[in-house]
């Protein structure tokens, strides 16, 4: 009876006065209708109350009561204190929603007639509470100074499917937890799409498993605040379909997994499985074994925000027949980076800073790749460390500025294994691992390796100083029509005799080297500077090969130049005079024991245009070398060149027509060559920094003819000689 009278008397004061609400506390719920949408009030046999088409059970009734607060239309608050929960809906959306509160234990279910979304406002504090909502319509939720743990399951779960929006409140901060036992698949769980804005704070702990599980994409928007993943153990973010980022502060620490992961969900969505990064500020420290700071199934486009990303972990080798190893960003389609600020670590064994399945496209930003990673295994299983590493094609081109070091064993700066293409921006790779491997199969480290490469313009700097190390490495053909190239290779050879060994070269091509344009200057301590394992050819561009222990330019097979200019130098001032043989150190490593040739070919030397200046060692070193002992010659045809060395290939053919002049002396450093007839000079040649004492000297240019004498100046010292177009014989003067 007393209750009765109560529901009465404030029915009566919410008819009478319009502006006023009635609340309905049922348990920790409280309905509030406000006097203006309460309508008609049905009472019946003084067992239920229905207000706005929700019906109470008198018996659950614990309070009404009249005040003045004013609510908002499709809204729910949800306050923690302690082991307790209160909740508060808005009147026109309760008849819809079957709400449950137990301690600080909140479930909420919409019903399927909801036609409104509702904003979910969730606040205070709880240290062994959770949040639930389902529902078929999307909904948003705000934090606003909300700390809640669950000591045995998730903190807030949304099996709600549709798009989720959850606001953090600007200036609060709100720690979410969950326990360390259940199923739950993270702290924050989301069935559906999730959208994260506010400038307030967001804290995660993942105890269990997941920091944040999504089962759709996530995106974080311009407006996000900042979120942290304090710790979880498995992953930071594990999102099915696709993760992406616009703005706001993320971090995540202390992960036992992986950073981000996210997996294709196929359902057809056209960003499926891919990490969409277009501004913001995102910091991940991945330090578990096999673990990646950033990981998708599909491709990864980074067009802005600035990135620091760390994954130091072991392998992990839990799968025998698959082992896991750590890497900053892994995708299994393709890495796009157009823009952005990406300073990149790893150091375990094994690890890549960027690995992708497929294809790797940076066009943009700044990237700033650090491995420092061992090589892990042995014999032919071994895996190396590197740098950036694509399974297909990578491309460097416009504005990207890509700067890489590498120091584990083997280890690649830069490495694709379909084509190399870098047609602008700025790539540097500095690698200083030695060799590993055993027997024949031995692997140098190198600043840039490719099964094809392909130059046409920006500026590549490699440097090299592993023992056995390549400054730009191709399994096919190396291709370099413009652009400014700088090779630099210090490291010293590796022999273990007979055909165990691994050189230390600035540009090396298992197939064909073609240079028509741009600028290459490659200088290697202990090897050749540019070698091309079958045919090398130059026609353009301005290109530099010095060696100080072998060859300045080499290839196995002809040698072709019919434009540009060449400077190609063997100084020999790294050679030993100590065992080893054939250009190595003793006992399995150091520098060589021989000088070399400035130009030389295992085949003909052909030259129809350009300029070259060839100084090489002395004998039985040479400034040009054709392979004569193999019945091939030098071909003179057009072009002008000047070699002197120890001795000098010379035309041995008719097919040979360009005239040539043959002589003895010196030249010093910086100093000018010229070739005149009479007083017309047919050629002049700038000398690069190196001086050659007492040389043999060969000349030739355009307007010879065959019996005429010419002067050559070499410095204050001139010298007169005939001219000839071919000579039986070897080498001479």
């Amino acid at each position: 009876m007393k209750k009765t009278i109560l529901i009465l008397t404030a029915l009566c004061c919410v008819h009478a006065a319009i502006s006023q609400t009635l609340n309905v506390v049922v348990g920790e719920v409280t309905y509030q209708v406000p006097a203006a949408q309460a309508g008609d009030m049905l009472y019946a046999d003084g067992a239920t109350l229905t207000i706005m088409g929700k019906t109470f059970k008198i018996s659950e009734i614990d309070n009404m009561y009249v005040d003045a607060t004013v609510v908002v239309d499709n809204t729910v608050g949800v306050v923690y204190d302690g082991n307790t929960a209160a909740v508060t809906v808005a009147g026109n959306v309760m008849k819809n929603l079957d709400v449950v509160a137990k301690g600080a234990d909140v479930s909420i279910v919409q019903g399927s007639d909801q036609a409104d979304e509702i904003t979910y406002t969730l606040s205070g504090q709880s240290s062994d509470g959770s949040f639930y909502m389902d529902g078929e319509l999307k909904a948003s939720f705000v934090l606003n100074g909300l700390s809640l743990t669950n000591a045995d399951g998730y903190a807030i779960r949304i099996d709600d499917g549709k798009r989720i929006s959850i606001e953090l409140a600007d200036g609060t901060a709100n720690t979410l937890a969950d326990g360390t036992s259940g199923d739950q698949k993270g702290c924050l769980m989301v069935n559906g799409h999730t959208e994260l804005r506010g400038g307030g704070t967001l804290n995660l702990t993942g105890n269990m498993k997941h920091a944040f599980w999504g089962d759709e994409y996530v995106e974080v928007k311009k407006t996000a605040g900042t979120i942290n993943v304090l710790k979880a153990v498995g992953d930071g973010f594990n999102v099915n379909q696709y993760f992406k980022m616009n703005g706001g502060t993320v971090t995540l620490k202390n992960i036992g997994d992986d950073g981000i992961s996210v997996a294709m969900d196929g359902k057809g969505d056209a960003d499926d499985g891919k990490v969409i990064i277009k501004g913001g500020t995102l910091d991940i420290a991945a330090t578990a074994a096999g673990a990646k700071a950033i990981t998708c199934d599909s491709t990864m486009l980074i067009s802005g925000g600035t990135l620091t990303l760390s994954a130091n972990g072991a392998p992990d080798t839990s799968d025998a027949t698959d082992y896991a190893y750590a890497a900053c960003l892994k995708s299994g389609i393709g890495v796009e980076i157009s823009g952005g600020e990406l300073t990149m670590s790893c150091l375990g064994a094994g690890s890549r800073v960027v690995n992708s399945d497929g294809y790797i496209l940076l066009s943009g930003g700044t990237v700033k790749a650090t491995s420092t990673g061992a090589i892990y295994g042995s014999g032919s299983s071994i895996r190396k460390a590197g740098g950036i590493k694509a399974d297909g094609d990578v491309t460097i081109s416009d504005e990207a500025d890509v700067t890489v070091t590498t120091s584990g064993a083997g280890s690649k700066g830069i490495k694709a294994d379909g084509v190399l293409t870098i047609s602008g921006g700025k790539a540097s790779a500095t690698t200083s691992g030695g060799y590993c491997g055993s027997g024949t199969d031995l692997s140098g480290c190198a600043g840039f390796k490719g099964g094809t490469v392909v130059i046409s313009g920006g500026t590549v700097t490699a440097q090299s100083s592993g023992q056995g190390g390549k400054g730009i490495s191709s399994d096919n053909t190396i291709d370099i029509s413009d652009g400014d190239v700088t090779v630099t290779v210090t490291g010293t050879n590796y022999n273990k005799g007979g055909t165990y060994s691994k050189a230390a070269k600035g540009i090396k091509a298992d197939g064909a080297i073609t240079i028509s344009g741009g600028t290459v200057k490659a200088t290697a301590d202990y090897h050749e500077s540019i070698e091309s394992k079958t045919t090398l050819t130059i026609n353009g561009g301005m290109v530099t090969g010095i060696s100080n222990a072998d060859d300045g330019i080499n290839c196995t097979k002809d040698m072709t130049i019919s434009g540009g200019t060449v400077y190609a130098v063997a100084t020999g001032t790294k050679a030993t005079s100590s065992g080893g043989g054939g250009g190595w150190g003793p006992g399995g490593g150091g520098g060589g024991n021989k000088t070399g040739d400035a130009l030389d070919a295992n085949g003909n030397i052909r030259l129809s245009g350009g300029t070259v200046v060839a100084i090489g060692s002395r004998t039985p070193e040479c400034g040009i070398d054709a392979n004569e002992e193999g019945g091939a010659t030098v071909y003179f045809t057009g072009g002008q060149l000047f070699g002197i060395g120890g001795n000098n290939s010379h035309p041995t053919k008719a097919q040979s027509t360009q005239c040539y002049v043959t002589t003895s002396g010196g030249v010093s450093a910086n100093s000018t060559v010229t070739l005149k007839s009479g007083s017309t000079v047919l050629a002049s040649f700038q000398m690069p920094a190196y001086s050659f004492s007492n040389g043999s000297i060969i000349v030739t240019a355009p307007g010879m003819t065959a019996g005429n004498s010419y002067t050559i100046t070499l410095g204050n010292t001139s010298k007169t000689a005939k001219a000839t177009q071919y000579s039986s014989g070897g080498m001479g003067w």
